[in-house]
């Protein structure tokens, strides 16, 4: 099989739910990891390029790994263990590739989900709730929330914990995509801004992009089916814009209804937060709420005012390195 930077590859790549990559699985020092190959960009090593059109692609390549290499520091911040940290980003001859530990799937989608008792699903999607919090916590939109991107892994007891998985199309809120091509994404879990902005509109593309696709995910979960929408719609986000109120099924209870129509507002601004999405499972499941705590700083043993300033733009550093010579 094939040896990339140490990984044994245990399968071939597949492109699979993968966007503008390919995964498989692989195996170093005895652990199984999954690698993600992006496909773009691609770093210039063809001795026939001319040497300006050879700089402008490796300037390009630089701002993709010090932009990924910010990404991959602030998820591992951040992250609760849910939010599954990065093990390692690097260049391997002209691709970029990543690596998480791989999660023990259940397979089990949101159909099957459904059918669990009305409380464990709750405790499950409070555990997604304050997976999506945290990240937002960093400034990072995920972009591409959908079932597939989160893995229930089966704990003790039978409960599911929600994985949360693939943030190839994630980015900052405070440096969003400018071009409507780069904007990835499940169109079925596509918030309303999102729809505008391939259509090639002036929108701001924020962390309630998120909030809209988790209120979709929460109805697929709770219920076995998305909110109701005209059949003239493909889509919520496409009813939506266009004025309709999402039917969110009468199975619900009443304070979840409320919690989800909150959630999937056409108006992202008017959308709650996670944060206050989270609060708010909390009160339903009648939970005492812990204590509020700040995400860790990048370097928690300085705590000068020096600390506090925006850090200055460098290098990839550790987060990034190249496999062998190039």
């Amino acid at each position: 099989m094939e040896t990339i930077n140490a990984y044994v590859l245990t399968e071939p790549f597949t492109n699979k739910s993968a966007g503008f990559s390919r995964w498989t699985f692989a195996n170093k020092d005895g652990e199984t990891y999954f690698l993600k190959e992006y496909l773009s960009p691609v770093y210039p090593i063809e001795p026939t390029l001319t040497d300006s059109f050879r700089e402008n692609r490796i300037q390009s390549c630089r701002r993709f790994e010090l932009a990924h290499s910010r990404l991959c520091e602030e998820v591992n911040r951040v992250s609760d263990g849910n939010l599954i940290p990065i093990e390692e980003f690097f260049r391997c001859g002209p691709k970029y590739f990543i690596t998480t530990r791989r999660v023990i799937d259940t397979g089990i989608g949101p159909e099957e989900f459904s059918a669990r008792p009305y409380r464990s699903k709750c405790y499950t999607m409070l555990a997604l709730a304050h997976s999506v919090m945290c990240l937002h916590s960093a400034g990072i939109v995920h972009s591409d929330l959908k079932p597939d991107n989160i893995l229930l892994e089966e704990l003790e007891g039978g409960n599911l914990a929600p994985r949360l998985v693939d943030l190839g199309s994630a980015f900052f809120e405070s440096a969003p995509p400018t071009d409507p091509d780069s904007l990835e994404g499940d169109q079925v879990y596509f918030s309303p801004e999102a729809v505008r902005f391939i259509c090639e509109e002036e929108v701001p593309l924020t962390c309630r992009m998120d909030v809209f696709a988790m209120g979709l995910l929460f109805h697929h979960y709770l219920t076995g089916k998305l909110p109701g929408h005209s059949s003239e719609y493909f889509y919520c986000s496409e009813a939506v814009l266009e004025g309709e109120t999402l039917e969110l099924s009468s199975e619900l209870p009443e304070d979840m209804r409320e919690l989800i129509g909150h959630m999937v507002c056409r108006e992202a601004e008017e959308r709650w937060s996670m944060q206050q999405v989270y609060e708010e499972m909390i009160g339903i499941m009648g939970l005492k709420a812990p204590e509020a705590e700040e995400p860790p700083a990048p370097d928690s043993t300085d705590t000068s005012e020096k600390a506090e300033e925006p850090a200055e733009e460098k290098p990839a550093g550790d987060w990034f390195r190249k496999a062998g010579d190039l």
